[in-house]
């Protein structure tokens, strides 16, 4: 690890605080080529990870730690030889933050043998530890990620394991990088990974896109994965133009924001399609800013009322390129789009985008200070996408109004008492006023996505609560109903001497309980839950007649006065 002293060009300076007591920043770093990834820390200062040529002449990352009004901390450059690190993304934990790169094992830049390189440093740029994955060919990494258990999902692309044309790459390592198991997913046509994340079941899901016509057709890919890397489904989807990228986050509801770039030979345009947590699309919207408008390669995010953020580039008034931030409504609407610049007389790139601590944004690409010589550019706003050197500040924080759109959950069961011995199923309808998106919760462990009518089959008896969770951003609302699932096989008959019988059984609500002359006793009837619904002493032989119970399994038992003890079953279907 080596220092390098900070220099910083400022190219517009903001002296205006918005409401929410920001300094705002637009800045130049002249000592970078550019900037690829950032972390916020908890201090609002952020650390970002750039590429620079090294002192070896070897093109390396840099590693450069920002206060919250811009000004740098510190700044580290990482000089290994042979060793290619541009382009490098950066992963925040608790403790320590991860650098994910690509790994030329012999020069030059351009070598057909790269391996994937993971590195992890403390808050204060110390290195702890370097690992190195891949094959002997070409494997380009995509996204970590931090699993449940602490391990780490790292996804990427290969050409050295599984098909030679390019496969998804998937390795899982414990905490510490160790190599744990790695898998290769595809068919024999091209596939190129770019996202995996973990869904709100506790699955993942990657995403990227494959080549389904040659030369140059081709789709958006997803494969949806447990945590051990078995596949669960696998989707491909598009039109007859080109769908590139794929870039995928899970949304609270469950659903799904993919992003991506669809070209039709003429004009590249960004699109962003909603997905249902099956893979199926809900929507689908367009955003063409001028002759190139392609979406960038960072994912995007949500607020944390439901609105979501995309970037995309295009060209401004002087035909040069300008990144664009797009906020959306849960709907896919537009509620504003902001365009940032150094000058729109060179072009402009944002690499990456996050939200900050104190409610705006921060951002970080490269920019030109003249026709030749390119920068690091990092710069912040206000949480309507303003910062003051362009745009007025101070203005409140534009939020999503669930108030505008109420919801109402609502759904009705065809049945509420199941019998796996018949073979039964049960129908729910949802009839729910306003929802964008809807999750089904059968309470067996199971979850759906569809809209209107489904059905469900139970396979273990038992009392099931059914949720129906409807969604429009962040607001939602919750129905419920209550399932018994039974196994009329085996059930029915009386256990002890057989002094006991019910009929009819399965009933509807209306039996006769005939307890024959078998002395005196005490009849007690319990629902699933073990509550008394009935009890009577009784005296020799009788009849009893019992009518209006509800759907559900009910245990009759007799207690005799000398001590013998009969059960049986009933079953009731209303």
């Amino acid at each position: 690890m080596k220092h390098r002293s900070c220099i910083v060009f400022i190219f517009l300076i903001g002296s205006s605080t918005s409401a929410l007591s920001q300094s705002f920043f637009n800045n130049l770093d002249t000592t970078l080529l550019g900037y690829t990834s950032l972390v916020p820390k908890q201090d609002s200062s952020f650390i970002i990870s750039g590429s620079l040529w090294g002192s070896t002449g070897v093109l390396t990352s840099g590693i450069v730690d920002y206060s919250s009004t811009g000004d740098c901390i510190q700044h580290d450059t990482l000089e290994e030889p042979l060793v290619y690190l541009a382009g490098s993304k950066l992963l925040k934990r608790s403790e320590d933050y991860l650098i994910y790169a690509l790994r030329n094992e012999v020069p030059p830049y351009d070598s057909e043998f790269r391996d994937i390189q993971l590195s992890c440093y403390t808050y204060s740029g110390d290195s702890l530890w370097t690992k190195i994955y891949g094959s002997s060919d070409q494997d380009v990494p995509a996204q970590v990620i931090e699993l449940t258990d602490s391990g780490l999902f790292i996804l990427g692309s290969t050409t050295g394991f599984g098909d030679p044309d390019g496969d998804f790459y998937l390795i899982k390592t414990d905490a510490d990088g160790n190599l744990l198991w790695e898998k290769t997913y595809g068919g024999s046509s091209s596939e190129l990974a770019y996202s995996v994340n973990l869904t709100k079941d506790g699955n993942y899901i990657l995403s990227g896109h494959k080549l389904v016509t040659s030369p140059d057709n081709w789709d958006i890919h997803l494969i949806k994965i447990d945590p051990e890397g078995e596949v669960i489904w696998e989707k491909t989807y598009g039109g007859s133009d080109t769908d590139y990228g794929g870039l995928l986050f899970p949304q609270y509801d469950h659903n799904f924001i993919v992003y991506k770039n669809v070209d039709n030979g003429v004009i590249e345009v960004g699109h962003v399609d909603k997905l249902d947590g099956n893979g199926d699309l809900i929507w689908s919207k367009t955003f063409p800013y001028g002759s190139l408008s392609t979406f960038q390669y960072f994912p995007p995010f949500e607020n944390p009322d439901g609105t979501i953020i995309v970037s995309c580039g295009g060209k401004n008034s002087e035909n040069h390129l300008t990144p664009r931030v797009i906020k959306l409504d849960p709907t896919g609407d537009t509620i504003w789009t902001r365009e940032y610049y150094t000058t729109p007389y060179f072009s402009s790139y944002m690499y990456d985008m996050k939200p900050a601590l104190d409610g705006g944004y921060v951002m970080c690409g490269s920019a030109f200070n003249s026709d030749t010589v390119q920068c690091g550019w990092f710069f912040n706003t206000d949480c309507n996408g303003n910062e003051d050197n362009l745009y007025p500040t101070g203005a409140p924080c534009e939020e999503y109004d669930c108030t505008l759109y109420p919801i109402d959950a609502s759904f009705t069961a065809g049945t509420t008492t199941i019998d796996i011995a018949a073979g039964d199923s049960v129908t729910f309808t949802n009839s729910s006023a306003n929802p964008t998106s809807r999750v089904w919760n059968f309470g067996d462990g199971t979850m759906d996505y569809t809209d209107a009518v489904i059905s469900h089959i139970y396979t273990t008896p038992g009392t099931y609560e059914v949720e129906l969770i409807v969604f429009h951003g962040m607001c939602s609302d919750t129905s419920t109903v209550t399932v018994e699932v039974i196994n009329s096989v085996g059930i029915t008959e009386s256990s002890g001497n057989g002094n006991i019988t019910v009929y009819p059984n399965p009933n509807n609500g209306s039996f006769i309980i005939d307890i024959g002359e078998i002395g005196d006793g005490l009849l007690t009837v319990t629902d699933v839950l073990g509550r008394t619904v009935y009890e009577l002493e009784f005296d020799n032989q009788q009849k009893i007649e019992m009518s209006d119970f509800s759907s559900g399994v009910y245990m009759v038992q007799l207690n005799l006065a000398n001590g013998e003890i009969e059960v049986i079953g009933v079953v009731v279907e209303r």
